[in-house]
C-alpha cells in the first residue's frame, strides 16, 4: 500500500506541478508505443508477473511467506482474467496492449496489504479481479481524471493501492482473533496493549491517510524551489489529488 500509493501520487503530483502543458501537448503524441516497444514491454510484464509473489513476500517468513505467495498468485490470475475481459468489452472483442501490459499486474498491487493474512481463497481472487477490472477501466478512460498520466501509474499503482489499503482495514475488523494476532503483533493477547479489532482497523486507516499527508508535504517541499510561478500548478496538484480521493471514497 505505502510503496504503490505513495509512489504513484507523489509522481503524479510532482509532474502536475513541474510540467508545462504546452510541452505535454507537443510531445504527448510520442507516448504511444509501437509494435517493437510493446513486444519488449510484454517481456517485462511476464517477468513482473512471475516475480511479484517474491516481491510481496520478501520480508515474510515461515508459513506467512507461503500465504503471501499463494494469495498473490491467486490475485494475479484473477486480475489477468478481469483485465482481458474488461479490455475485450471496451475494445469490441479485441485486447488493448495497455491493458495487457498493466492491468494484468493490478492483482499483485491490490493484494499487497492483505497477502499474508489467513483468508479464504475467494478473497484474493475477488480482490485481484476487482483490481484488474478497475485498472483496465482506468486505462480505457472510464473515470475521466483530468491530470496527464503518462504511464498510467494511477490506474496500475494508485487506485489498486488505495483499494488494497481499504481491504486491509476491512480484513483487520473481520479476521478471527487468533488469525489477527498472528499477523498484527500488537493484537496478540500476550502483549500489554492487546489492541482490539476496531483499533487495529483505525491504525490501518491512519496509515493510508498518512501516506497522502506525507506525500503531499514532501511534494510541496520538493517543488518549492521552482519559484512563485509554480503556485497555480501547486493548486492544480491539490485539486487532482482531491479528485482521486473523492472518486475513491464518495
Amino acid at each position: 500500500m505505502v510503496v504503490h500509493t505513495f509512489g504513484a501520487y507523489f509522481g503524479i503530483g510532482a509532474s502536475c506541478v513541474l510540467t508545462d502543458k504546452k510541452v505535454v501537448d507537443k510531445w504527448s503524441k510520442w507516448e504511444d508505443g509501437n509494435y517493437v516497444s510493446q513486444l519488449v514491454a510484454m517481456v517485462g510484464t511476464v517477468f513482473l508477473w512471475c516475480y511479484w509473489p517474491s516481491f510481496n513476500g520478501v520480508l515474510a517468513g515461515g508459513n506467512s511467506q507461503m500465504r503471501v505467495i499463494v494469495n498473490t498468485v491467486l490475485a494475479l490470475t484473477a486480475s489477468c482474467i478481469a483485465a482481458f475481459a474488461t479490455s475485450s468489452h471496451f475494445k469490441k472483442g479485441k485486447f488493448s496492449m495497455e491493458d495487457v501490459l498493466n492491468a494484468t499486474l493490478a492483482g499483485g498491487v491490490i493484494i499487497g496489504t492483505t497477502s499474508d493474512m489467513m483468508i479464504a481463497p475467494w478473497q484474493p481472487i475477488f480482490l485481484g479481479f476487482l483490481g484488474g477490472m478497475v485498472s483496465s477501466m482506468g486505462f480505457n478512460g472510464v473515470f475521466g481524471f483530468t491530470f496527464h498520466d503518462t504511464c498510467g501509474v494511477n490506474n496500475l499503482h494508485g487506485i489498486p493501492g488505495v483499494l488494497g489499503g481499504v481491504a486491509g482495514i476491512v480484513m483487520a475488523m473481520v479476521l478471527d482473533d487468533p488469525a489477527a494476532a498472528s499477523i498484527f503483533w500488537a493484537m496478540d493477547p500476550v502483549n500489554d496493549d492487546g489492541r482490539e479489532k476496531g483499533t487495529q482497523a483505525g491504525m490501518q486507516a491512519a496509515c493510508l491517510v498518512m501516506v497522502f499527508v506525507v506525500m503531499q508535504v514532501w511534494e510541496l517541499l520538493s517543488v518549492n524551489g521552482e519559484g512563485s510561478r509554480q503556485d497555480t500548478r501547486q493548486r492544480k496538484c491539490l485539486i487532482h489529488h482531491a479528485e482521486v480521493l473523492v472518486f475513491l471514497f464518495v
